[in-house]
């Protein structure tokens, strides 16, 4: 009796042993796969650096969390102003990607990408491909006269263009990981045909209005909606006289009332210097942004369509 109790014991003891060296098994299996998987999403990671944190906006908008990206400036007139150094030049030449808005929004680029020591990082422009438009007065830039608007991304086509180079790039240099960068890319795009939807229906609703453009960063979401604008930017030429030449304008006062004007602007020293006539003329102003580097591209574009619908006496 006392052997066959023995026996059991040893059978029973036998097989939790079994048992838990195949539970350990499993476990330490499933581990090593996770781990490698884990690895495996990570086989690249990038260092990626871009000029400002619109096109930093744009990136992360295709990856996500995983790539580390950065910016080099936040404000405009840092870019502009921007001088790069020795010190400079080497920081980026040990990034992947350097990636900048182009059509001259950054007037230095050119030269710095050829200063670059390219055996690692990749230069981007995200503004290949893209038509631009040209100022009616060039920007002087050093010893330069710069005549292209780089403000392309205010046609939300072009911008479509902008994030295709962005996406091809990023999965250029992590091809493992290009359905993910598809599936964010075309996410994006679907909200930018939404707000294309939405442009259609407020171009419509506004067509018997004239903008009178004060800016002309602005002029490419003037042009895609396709409503009536006159350009009105240059410094040399008052106000008073655009509106005098180019708009019919009944002198009598009582049919101010029914001139349907829109004054565009982004400067709060341009609207001052024109609240006389603005005021005189029944105007409506208008303030847009042609920038922004705290929000998403879509919200800052909705606020500006919002802005316009807002002629309507909509919100």
């Amino acid at each position: 009796m006392k052997r066959t109790y023995k026996i059991l014991i040893a059978f029973l003891m036998t097989n939790i042993i079994v048992l838990s060296l195949v539970i350990s098994s499993h476990y330490i299996s499933e581990y090593r796969v996770n781990k490698l998987e884990g690895e495996k999403t990570r086989e690249t990671y990038l260092s990626i650096v871009t000029t400002n944190k619109f096109v930093y906006n744009m990136v992360k908008t295709i990856t996500g969390d995983m790539h580390d990206v950065t910016y080099m400036s936040k404000e405009e007139n840092e870019l502009w102003d921007f001088k790069y150094t020795d010190d400079s030049v080497k920081n980026i030449s040990k990034k992947d990607l350097f990636i900048f808005s182009g059509a001259n929004y950054e007037p230095w680029s050119l030269s710095f990408v050829e200063a670059l020591k390219r055996d690692k990082v990749t230069a981007i422009n995200a503004s290949r491909g893209i038509r631009t438009l040209n100022y009616s007065e060039g920007i002087k830039y050093n010893d330069k006269i710069i005549k292209e608007n780089p403000y392309y991304w205010m046609n939300p086509e072009e911008y479509k263009t902008a994030l295709v180079n962005i996406k091809n790039a990023i999965a250029e240099k992590d091809p493992k990981n290009l359905n993910f960068y598809n599936s964010n890319f075309d996410e994006e795009i679907e909200k930018v045909n939404e707000f294309i939807g939405e442009c259609k229906k407020i171009s419509s609703s506004v067509s018997d209005y004239t903008f009178l453009l004060k800016d002309e960063r602005l002029e490419y979401l003037l042009k895609f909606m396709g409503v009536k604008y006159i350009n009105i930017s240059n410094k040399e030429k008052e106000t008073k006289l655009y509106v005098k030449e180019k708009i019919n304008l009944n002198q009598d006062e009582n049919s101010r009332e029914n001139i349907k004007v829109a004054y565009i602007y982004i400067l709060d020293d341009d609207f001052k210097t024109d609240e006389k006539i603005i005021n005189e003329y029944n105007m409506k102003p208008i303030k847009l942004k042609s920038y922004d580097g705290e929000n998403k591209y879509i919200d800052f574009m909705y606020e500006n369509l919002y802005k316009i619908n807002g002629l309507m006496g909509n919100k």
